[in-house]
């Protein structure tokens, strides 16, 4: 956060609190801020515009944004003066900003493959140009050297993410599936448990980036979906002769092959290194097939 700056005959401070994704024809990013300032004259305004870069990313040390578009800000202005207690000093005004960030869809999709699904952090390069000293008291002259003065600054903010997903879903580019597995009426060592546990940890070695260790919990949890499969095997040959259980099972059948194929040394399969689109793809399907299967064995 900028802290609360002598510039240009005031007071000015910037902080970034928010980013927000804004569809249309192309992707925008919406940076949200607040700036409050101090001791100027009505009429003075500002063009505050911003570099933006990513950093704190899990397959890369930077990403570089680019220029947001420059917005134009009048930081003082005459207005309504009210007497209650805690009432903002009268030359204090406190503005909300956005600052508009195009993205191309081929930056998008680069910068993906760099985030690899965590959280990052924004280095915001901000520029304040003074354009308007505002109404001037009588006989005061500008001197020519302070008639445009910049107020350059730092600045950071985190982006979780929770408030990326967001994003993407604004641009139409990400889907929240909201996803439950439960346990009732299971005890603690009950395998339904288990397999949560497992699920549990699939997702966080995930988000930690261990794609190996994400997938090999997902196995696990694959192995005792199995074992609680009400179906008698081997399955029937024909699909057209399976049942929708003997269906289900055969799903998991083929999640548990997919799940195990970096440990194979089989040349179609040798050398596989899982990617964090295959441990999520894996964990997400796992879970999914977990409820359906959860919810058939408590309506027998």
């Amino acid at each position: 956060m900028l802290a609360s700056q002598r510039f240009a005959g005031g007071g000015l401070r910037l902080r970034w609190t928010n980013v927000q994704g804004e569809a249309g024809l192309g992707a925008t990013l919406a940076i949200e801020g607040e700036i409050t300032a101090t001791g100027y004259p009505h009429g003075s305004a500002v063009l505050l515009s911003a570099k933006v870069s990513a950093q704190d990313l899990r397959n890369g040390p930077i990403a570089r944004f680019g220029w947001t578009s420059p917005v134009p800000l009048t930081v003082a202005y005459p207005r309504q003066q009210w007497g209650e207690p805690g009432a903002r000093l009268e030359d204090e005004f406190v503005l909300s900003v956005t600052c508009p960030l195009q993205f191309e869809s081929s930056a998008l999709e680069a910068f993906e493959e760099l985030r690899q699904g965590g959280d990052f952090t924004l280095q915001i390069e901000s520029s304040i140009l003074m354009v308007d000293r505002g109404l001037r008291a009588t006989g005061e002259v500008a001197q020519p050297q302070d008639v445009s003065p910049v107020l350059l600054h730092v600045d950071y903010l985190t982006v979780s993410r929770d408030m990326w997903g967001k994003v993407l879903q604004a641009w139409g580019r990400g889907v929240g599936i909201p996803l439950i597995v439960p346990l009732v009426a299971t005890t603690p060592d009950a395998p339904q448990a288990e397999i949560v546990g497992h699920l549990r940890d699939a997702w966080a070695k995930a988000d930690g980036a261990d794609y190996s260790g994400s997938m090999t919990s997902s196995r696990k949890a694959l192995e005792l979906l199995r074992n609680l499969s009400p179906v008698d095997r081997p399955l029937p040959h024909s699909i057209k002769e399976r049942t929708v259980d003997q269906r289900i099972h055969a799903v998991v059948d083929a999640l548990h092959s997919l799940a195990s194929a970096s440990l194979h040394t089989d040349e179609p399969v040798k050398g596989f290194v899982p990617r964090r689109a295959d441990a999520v793809g894996l964990a997400a399907a796992t879970a999914a097939l977990a409820q359906q299967m959860f919810a058939r064995l408590r309506s027998v």
